[in-house]
């Protein structure tokens, strides 16, 4: 009878005081660990860093650490570049470094980036390596060090960011500050009721899970899911009740992407331990973190200190598992590592956990747990973990020694595929397209692929990617919509309608993204109630990002497509005023005073990208197509071409450049760019049509004729291309 009652009631947050209670071996494992540590009030006790009256100058910019009484102050530049005296509320983590914050009156919470190394004992600046300056989106004053937005929901425990998008403020609230039990295990008034109800036993606690989440009951999937939250780089979708149902009704993970991954899925930026972990063996085969962590300490199992700089690394932590069914001196001995035994370079974290250093100094481990292959570094210039120890060595060096003590042959596996498919060559498009359908493959491994694909100019990426919608798993169905979200209007139309049905929440909201429209009667009748059903779960989604300066970027996008331009002019500026380097929002909001037919705002705004970022192709691009609207042909090409020449490399850019260069008179340049742009997109129709006009132009016919025969092997049955061919071959024979 109480399982029932229970579960008809909302569960309520009832404090870490109250599960200590109950559970004080757990508190007491929990007191003082990462967790612990995530976020505190400033006061003798938290802070850590030099506050006597110590001054530092770290990029130019000085930064003064003094106390009044029990407060702590930095006084150092603000967001109006004037030197000023902030108040520290809270501390942020604490080995091996610890942030400082202070307390806005708009409610916001910003981090400062001078940074306290409490590792080595002094300040440093976490940007060392950039050039910023008050008022951009990575200054301490920027939206990028705003607690509220960038940290708060994974530091504090029933974290409430209460934005208000009308004032730009917030009044953020918490339950805990830190990362306290119900922040892991759900808010726990229904536990505490059950286990202290007359009907509670422990046959029927596991049958209710303890009406707790993250419990030793779940699976390795399940848990995975549960710590995915905050060990992920991800997109919000829905943060209420985040840790039900499926991961990605609620969040968006990273794929293995440029600027994020390697290019073998090996970290490269800030991407946490999720996108790595769901590469790996190890979660194929079961395992979870807790087998490798302790849950309420956080260390590595074996760690006999709370004092994580006295942690030392054993390898029992892996041959407890690895030894098992295997002899005994199958992996940790020199016969396997081929290093003296006992020796750093004998640890297996040595060569299967090689990782990154962020945020200045914090170290953190690759956990899809590779094998070293120095080959691939061979023939990609990946890193590898023996070139990491070796540095003085070739990547050739240490392929050589591998081959020597493992043999020639290499258990090939998705990494070969990723760093194939990172190329973006059309001619690897079936190999990429087999590697997505198999389902052996990390999911996570078979999304990049689909990415790639829709960034690969070929029509063979079709059939793929439209096969990819009917993907076992979520986070690859949704890169296929993304994928298609770049096709024509009535293609997305004909081909997401049926994903508004997904059962998955972020597959619905993407598909509604790319087909959003005033007119409902444009959606196909079968699918208008679901349109209408996730359109409210897309205005909340865009809801609950307003404070990020791509939830504002994306307000823009849809108001934009509701044809309100008004209120999408306002979104792309207000975007800009968070990010003032952010050019993508540029790019949009130029596009939409050229839809106006206001070039003059527009030139403007696409010469800003070009002052700020004179390699990005697109603003050269849009740029060019002004030109040639006002009939500038020459000024078009001019642009055009720099665009290609900086990136914006793709066949409607070499075909609208050679028109450009045609239009003002440069058909040498034309046929240049014409024939440049087939030797790079062959299987381009657009190009080799416009391309053989302009030869028959010239009469060049049998130069046309050799462009006409290309299309007819891409498109046999098409008629137009058939009577092209018979009319210049007329011609040729009539010697026109």
């Amino acid at each position: 009878m109480a399982v029932a009652t229970i579960q008809s009631q909302k569960a309520d947050f009832v404090g870490t005081a109250k599960c200590q209670s109950c559970h004080e071996g757990e508190y007491n494992d929990w007191k003082d660990s990462d967790h612990d540590w995530a976020m505190q009030i400033a006061m003798d006790t938290t802070v850590l860093g030099d506050f006597n009256d110590k001054t530092v100058t770290l990029n130019g910019i000085k930064s003064h650490f003094f106390k009044k009484g029990n407060k702590y102050f930095i006084n150092t530049e603000g967001k109006d570049g004037q030197y000023q005296d902030f108040e520290v509320k809270y501390t942020f983590g604490y080995y091996p470094l610890q942030n400082y914050m202070t307390e806005n009156e708009d409610g916001r919470i910003q981090v400062h980036r001078v940074t306290w190394d409490s590792k080595n004992k002094k300040w440093f600046n976490q940007h060392d390596d950039l050039d910023l300056h008050h008022g951009e989106w990575l200054n301490w004053t920027g939206a990028a060090g705003t607690w509220n937005t960038m940290c708060a929901d994974c530091h504090s425990t029933n974290l409430q960011k209460n934005y208000d998008p009308e004032t730009d403020t917030f009044h953020t609230t918490f339950d805990e500050i830190n990362v306290a039990c119900e922040a892991c295990h759900g808010a726990g008034s229904q536990h505490v009721e059950w286990v202290e109800s007359e009907d509670f036993s422990e046959e029927k606690n596991e049958e209710v899970k303890s009406f707790m989440k993250m419990t030793s009951y779940l699976d390795n999937k399940q848990l995975v899911r549960e710590c995915a939250p905050c060990h992920s780089r991800r997109m919000n979708i829905d943060l209420d009740n985040h840790l039900d149902g499926e991961y990605m009704d609620h969040y968006v993970p990273e794929i293995l992407r440029d600027g994020m991954y390697h290019g073998d899925g090996a970290i490269q930026d800030e991407v946490y331990v999720y996108g790595s972990f769901i590469q790996s063996k190890m979660y194929e085969h079961g395992v979870k973190c807790t087998d490798c962590h302790d849950p309420h300490t956080s260390r590595l199992k074996g760690a006999k200190s709370k004092d994580k700089s006295k942690w030392k690394f054993d390898n029992k932590v892996c041959t407890n598992c690895h030894l098992k069914g295997h002899d005994a001196e199958e992996f940790d001995t020199p016969k396997h590592t081929f290093h003296e035994a006992g020796t750093k370079a004998s640890e297996c974290i040595s060569c299967h956990f090689v990782g990154e250093t962020y945020m200045g100094n914090d170290f953190r481990p690759d956990h899809s747990f590779r094998v070293p292959r120095p080959d691939q570094s061979v023939k990609y210039g990946t890193k590898n973990a023996c070139n990491e120890c070796h540095d003085d060595k070739s990547a050739k060096w240490a392929a050589d020694a591998v081959e020597k003590w493992y043999g020639k042959e290499r258990q090939h596996d998705y990494t070969d595929k990723l760093l194939m498919a990172r190329n973006r060559n059309p001619e690897d498009v079936k190999e990429i397209a087999k590697f997505v359908r198999n389902l052996k493959q990390p999911a996570i491994a078979r999304a990049t692929g689909i990415y790639y694909l829709s960034e690969i100019q070929s029509v063979e990426t079709l059939t793929p990617i439209l096969n990819a919608l009917k993907d076992p798993e979520p986070l690859v169905r949704y890169r296929a919509v993304e994928a298609i979200a770049a096709w024509d209007w009535q293609d997305r139309v004909s081909y997401l309608s049926p994903m508004l049905k997904d059962s998955v929440k972020s597959v619905r909201v993407a598909a509604i993204r790319s087909i959003v429209t005033p007119d409902e009667s444009a959606i196909p009748s079968l699918y208008r109630t679901a349109y209408g059903k996730v359109m409210k779960e897309y205005l909340h989604s865009l809801e609950i990002n307003a404070d990020f300066r791509n939830g504002n970027f994306s307000y823009g996008q849809y108001y934009e497509r509701m044809g309100d331009d008004v209120k999408a002019e306002k979104y792309y500026l207000r975007t800009i005023e968070m990010d003032t380097i952010f050019n993508a929002a540029r790019i949009q909001l130029a596009n939409l005073y050229n839809r106006k037919g206001d070039n003059a705002a527009a030139t403007e705004v696409l010469k800003k990208v070009i002052e700020i970022e004179p390699a990005y192709g697109g603003a050269y691009y849009s740029l060019g197509l002004i030109k040639a609207e006002e009939k500038d042909y020459a000024a078009a090409a001019k642009y055009l071409g720099f665009g290609v020449k900086k990136g914006n490399d793709h066949p409607r850019a070499y075909y609208n450049w050679a028109l450009a260069a045609q239009q003002s008179g440069d058909r040498r340049l034309a046929a240049k760019v014409f024939s440049d742009g087939i030797n790079r997109y062959a299987n381009s129709l657009d190009l080799r049509n416009a391309y053989a006009i302009m030869l028959i132009q010239d009469k060049q016919f049998a130069e046309a004729l050799i462009q006409i025969d290309a299309m007819l092997q891409l498109a046999p049955e098409n008629p137009q291309l058939q009577n092209m061919k018979r009319q210049v071959e007329q011609m040729q024979q009539q010697g026109m």
